[in-house]
């Protein structure tokens, strides 16, 4: 034959799509005549049928490199931690030569934890890699604080896990509900869930930090105060961003008008509790004053600024309010 197969496969496609030049074309239909294998598979591009062998094909070969990929990351995630395990024995051996037992030995070793749980963790992990490596992370991270804990003798442990724990839903927690497989309730309510996870999270934060202090009446009441009131304020701007279904220019107004609203008597309450508590005494602090636009001075200039505050939010919100009522009516 004239022509190699491989030569003539590669012009298939465009004879059959005519858009190679005559000498091509006279190439393809010379050896095709001599050649049973690429004439049939001529036949099966006019008929379609090769996209669907190219298709399972190309689907073959990507599984084939992925389980590749897949199998040199894990043997690479084996070898680092194989080297992991090298500092872990010569902190040990000496750890034990020096007679100090295996105290700063457990911090050593919680450290090394840390640190391959989001190095090679992720490497040994095939299904929801996000979620496994950011759980490792945070058990490590506890055995951390908790081995550090006991080896100063500290009693600040629960303090520091009750807030890294909640520091670390609140930033990551939406992210893992977003990698899990997205099933019944988790899937329709999965903000939901990271706000009440959240707000489970800093009530606990809040009893161990009043019981480290050891805080009285003072500290109890301005924080479960405030807890109750902004706490509820967070819910209800999320369950009218998530579940209030209207045009966006007058949900955006209403939340505008709503929190600019809160701010104004949040501050009221600060100042309320600071004087039941005796931590201020100025009169200024003791009940709402009234707007002094022309008037600035220390007395004056905290109120000035929070009715200003309140006063440009309602104006926007009712503007945005308005401009959706009028686009809906579009």
């Amino acid at each position: 034959m004239k022509y190699s197969c491989g030569l003539i496969r590669d012009l298939l496609p465009l004879y059959v799509d005519k858009v190679c030049s005559s000498d091509s074309r006279k190439a393809v239909e010379e050896h095709i005549f001599e050649c049973n294998e690429c004439l049939s598979l001529l036949n099966e591009l006019k008929n379609g049928e090769s996209e669907e062998i190219l298709e399972t094909e190309k689907a073959e070969v990507l599984s084939r490199h992925s389980k590749k990929e897949r199998r040199k990351t894990f043997i690479i995630g084996i070898i680092a931690a194989a080297l992991f395990m090298i500092p872990v024995i010569v902190c040990l051996i000496v750890n034990l030569a020096v007679g100090h037992g295996l105290d700063w030995f457990f911090i050593v070793l919680a450290s090394l934890g840390l640190t391959a749980s989001v190095t090679v963790l992720p490497m040994l992990t095939v299904k929801y890699r996000f979620p496994v490596t950011l759980c490792g992370a945070t058990v490590c991270l506890m055995l951390l604080m908790m081995t550090v804990c006991i080896y100063t003798g500290g009693d600040w442990f629960f303090v520091a896990a009750s807030s890294s724990l909640f520091g670390l839903c609140a930033v990551f927690l939406p992210v893992v509900f977003r990698c899990l497989p997205q099933n019944g309730a988790l899937r329709s309510h999965k903000g939901l869930l990271s706000l009440a996870a959240d707000t489970l999270l800093y009530f606990v934060m809040l009893i161990f930090i009043g019981l480290y202090i050891n805080a009285d009446n003072t500290f109890w009441g301005i924080a479960l105060t405030l807890s109750a009131v902004f706490v509820p304020v967070v819910w209800v701007v999320f369950l009218l961003l998530r579940y209030w279904h209207t045009n966006p220019l007058i949900k955006s107004g209403a939340l505008t008008v709503a929190l600019s609203a809160a701010a104004f008597f949040s501050n009221y309450l600060i100042n309320r509790l600071l004087i039941i508590f005796g931590i201020e005494s100025r009169p200024e602090y003791k009940s709402i004053q009234l707007f002094k636009p022309f008037e600035w001075n220390i007395d004056t200039v905290n109120w000035n600024i929070n009715w200003l505050i309140m006063i440009v939010g309602i104006i926007t919100g009712a503007a945005l309010i308005i401009a959706g009522i009028v686009r809906r009516k579009r």
